[in-house]
């Protein structure tokens, strides 16, 4: 957005030279950097000659002059003006003069973030943002050129690629194996050579950056289960998530969590940027349940997240016999139930014939818990086999299959 405007200048007691002016882009409008020229403005070169050549006295409006006036981008970065203008350069001799016009410097890099990194970490992103004095700022030409903009840090820190954003912001992608802990400069360089380096170290390489979440919640389903969301700002040597669930027994003002094993999320490894996550439980559809994350490390280090708790839902009809887990299954397979009041159950398997094989549970049952109950088929034939939930008033019947 910036401009520049190159000719020759000449009047009453001025010698002929060449001259150049322009704006840049937030400059007031009417306005220009320099001018007029003449006494005071003399031009970049500083002729002392006259130029009334008795061989062209010219006509009216004066002698021919200005075949060679130009201003041009330079083709390799795009941002580089060249103007080419004529002068007296003896008396009664005119020449031309070349001269380069640099654009502004690039913006002073000002902020990283995120402003600390782990080391030992082949990809990692960090916005840099600079301040713009008169007229600074980052730029790239685009595909088609030679040059393009660039960064530099010191410590073996390895730029893989810099993305132009805005005459503000840049992104760096950076290589920080091997990099001791500290805190560096940061230099940006525009396609024209022209480089500015931050006052203060900007990037901090720290080996001790925790795996940060910043968020955990948990959302009821429409068509059934539980969808578990979190997010992480940072992560250092993050091999992955375990994701526990324990029920929750609403008629107890003091819970006594048992948590298990559900699923396994795998991590970022090392990441400065936010990474969300997810996880869907399927198997729970009513009901009170908690929630929680076991992060570990690489290195099998762990820790765990906060406790989050979510309401499924009331039981369908007081009364739920799920359908088993897996099905196919062998040789062990889950069976779960809950009544909606505290009374007596009892769940039994039975196979093909109707003869009882096993019971898994007799006695009672509390209003809105889930039990999980674990059939074991080692000593059992493959085939189809029956379980069977019965209370004092009702009866399910499911089906399940076992193949060995």
């Amino acid at each position: 957005g910036h401009a520049a405007l190159g000719c020759s200048i000449a009047g009453t007691s001025e010698y002929i030279n060449c001259f150049t002016t322009g704006r840049l882009s937030g400059d007031v409008l009417g306005t220009l950097r320099d001018g007029p020229g003449g006494s005071s403005l003399p031009g970049y070169t500083s002729s002392s000659t006259a130029y009334n050549p008795p061989s062209d006295p010219g006509g009216s409006s004066g002698r021919r002059w200005g075949d060679y006036s130009y201003v041009s981008l330079d083709p390799n970065d795009d941002m580089t003006m060249w103007t080419a203008q004529e002068f007296c350069n003896a008396s009664n001799s005119w020449g031309v003069r070349v001269v380069q016009l640099l654009a502004p410097p690039p913006a002073t890099p000002s902020s990283a973030n995120p402003n600390a990194i782990a080391p030992n970490q082949t990809s990692v992103s960090v916005v840099i943002t600079g301040t713009v004095v008169n007229g600074s700022g980052f730029f790239d030409p685009g595909l088609g050129f030679t040059n393009h903009i660039s960064a530099s840090l010191p410590a073996g820190i390895i730029v893989n690629s810099v993305t132009y954003t805005s005459p503000t912001q840049v992104t760096l992608n950076l290589n920080t194996t091997g990099v001791a802990d500290g805190s560096y400069t940061i230099t940006i360089t525009n396609p024209d050579g022209q480089s500015r380096t931050s006052a203060t170290p900007l990037l901090t390489i720290d080996s001790n950056l925790p795996v940060e979440l910043s968020s955990f919640t948990a959302n009821v389903l429409k068509d059934g289960g539980i969808q578990l969301n979190w997010r992480t700002e940072t992560e250092v040597n993050n091999y992955g998530f375990e994701i526990e669930r324990s029920q929750v027994n609403p008629n107890s003002e003091e819970q006594s969590f048992q948590f298990n094993k559900i699923g396994f999320v795998e991590g970022n490894g090392n990441s400065n940027s936010p990474k969300e996550y997810s996880f869907t439980d399927k198997s729970y559809n009513y009901g009170s349940c908690a929630y929680r994350l076991k992060q570990i490390d690489n290195d099998g280090v762990f820790e765990y997240s906060n406790v989050i708790t979510v309401d499924a839902g009331n039981i369908p009809d007081g009364f739920a016999l799920e359908q088993n887990y897996p099905n196919p299954f062998n040789p062990t397979t889950t069976i779960k139930f809950a009544l909606a009041e505290t009374q007596n159950a009892e769940l039994k398997v039975f196979d093909i014939l109707g003869n009882a094989v096993i019971t898994l549970f007799n006695g009672p049952a509390e209003g809105g818990k889930v039990y999980e109950q674990e059939f074991d088929a080692s000593g059992l034939s493959s085939g189809i086999y029956y379980y069977r939930l019965q209370t004092k008033d009702k009866v399910k019947n499911r089906k399940m299959l076992l193949i060995k």
